[in-house]
């Protein structure tokens, strides 16, 4: 007899040649909710995962076909595509999906082969990029853990197995889940985010963020602990990693990342602190000296640390091009030191001195630069990509655009100066 589960019943389909007009290869296991089968559609001639399921009653069918219907609406590259679902002859249901030949991310999770920070940090930011994508089409994964995220031979996340409400079931990786699902609370896209958060730690680490000897002990570590500081694990990990973990792995929905983009933004800002190849007292020096300049009054030390691991610091010598007219691009600058030139159309328009900024104008309009930047001396500027600003917290781009509207303010006043003159002379 087939087994009987929550949301359908499991087929045995060793002893056919097809599942509807597709033609079996061999099995690749079991889910919740069906059978996995690898098949080849002879139309087109592509390998293809079928999902099979009994269907017991009319309410399996109904969320067998809701299921389908969700993931139908995505369309991202990190997302396993439905192709087809159908009934056939009133015995079984199935789905047809992209076929992912690799593992599952569980081959990673493991104290002996988890990734390297860099490649666990991809593998992360796309899910985060996938899940954001999800949650704006309103779909809900609620069952986010390593064996629902498929990885492909390129070693790029696949997701799949959405579930279409909240069920016990679900409570079978208990370790994974939300507290607020663990406390019969649905599942919002916050509870996406706690699971993904979890799928990091344990990538990173090589062990759960939440385990125990059993599902009831898992749980009550989910809803009353806190997982052990990843710097006790990971040494010399990056503390923007113990940051992310925490909000991501919140109670408080409200200490909780609020969507995927601004968690994505901190693993932007991870990865770039990866590449940083100085020393711990020298980035001390010199987040201490970004702090000083007058740009960045206002801003706290933590925010300093992480807009150095997302932008980039160049040194230009005196008579170098800093910032060319006629340019389409997305970067600002801030002068750390030394001093700059403005030319408009070939003819010196103002200076630049440490502290301000420019090329903002062109960021916020989206066009062209109006005017070009020679150094005038040595010094360094910050480079900071506007799409970085974008998905930064609303607090931050809030002090980059009050600095933004003071400076114009400012340079304007200069301007209208000599103005003023001329008139009452």
């Amino acid at each position: 007899m087939p087994e009987e589960k929550e949301t359908g019943i499991h087929l045995d389909f060793s002893d056919r040649s097809s599942i509807g007009r597709y033609h079996l290869v061999r099995k690749i296991g079991e889910g919740r909710t069906g059978t996995v089968y690898e098949c080849n559609d002879p139309l087109i001639d592509r390998p293809v995962a079928i999902k099979v399921s009994g269907i017991p009653s009319p309410r399996v069918r109904e969320n067998f076909f809701l299921e389908a219907k969700s993931a139908a609406r995505l369309a991202h590259k990190n997302i396993v595509t439905v192709y087809d679902a159908n009934v056939v002859a009133g015995e079984y249901a199935y789905i047809a999906m992209e076929y992912v030949n690799g593992s599952s991310l569980e081959a990673l999770c493991n104290p002996q082969d988890h990734p390297s920070l860099a490649e666990a940090t991809q593998i992360v930011r796309e899910i985060c990029d996938a899940m954001e994508h999800a949650h704006e089409v309103g779909v809900i994964h609620r069952d986010l853990h390593p064996g629902n995220i498929l990885l492909h031979e390129n070693r790029s996340p696949k997701i799949t197995h959405f579930r279409i409400k909240d069920t016990a079931g679900a409570r079978r990786s208990p370790e994974y889940l939300a507290p607020e699902q663990l406390q019969d609370v649905p599942a919002g896209p916050q509870s996406d985010i706690f699971s993904v958060g979890c799928i990091l730690y344990e990538l990173l680490s090589g062990q759960k963020a939440f385990s125990g000897k059993d599902a009831f002990a898992a749980m009550y570590k989910v809803i009353n602990e806190e997982p052990e500081p990843l710097a006790s694990l990971v040494p010399d990990i990056p503390r923007i990693y113990e940051r992310i973990i925490k909000r991501a792995l919140a109670k408080d929905l409200r200490r909780r990342y609020q969507n995927f983009g601004q968690m994505a933004y901190d693993l932007k800002i991870a990865s770039r602190a990866l590449t940083m190849p100085v020393k711990k007292g020298k980035v001390d020096d010199v987040i201490d000296y970004v702090h000083s300049v007058s740009f960045f009054s206002g801003f706290s030390r933590n925010q300093i640390e992480d807009l150095l691991a997302a932008s980039e610091l160049i040194q230009v010598k005196k008579g170098e091009e800093m910032l060319k007219q006629g340019e389409l691009d997305d970067a600002f600058y801030v002068l750390l030191s030394g001093k700059g030139l403005v030319y408009k159309n070939g003819h010196q328009i103002g200076e630049l001195n440490a502290g301000e900024s420019f090329g903002e104008m062109a960021f916020i309009g989206g066009q062209p630069r109006t005017a070009s930047v020679m150094a005038d001396t040595d010094g360094v500027m910050m480079k900071i990509s506007g799409s970085v600003l974008d998905r930064a917290p609303a607090r931050l781009q809030n002090l980059f655009f009050r600095k933004f509207a003071l400076l114009l303010v400012d340079r304007l006043t200069k301007n209208s100066q000599p103005m003023a003159q001329e008139t009452t002379n």
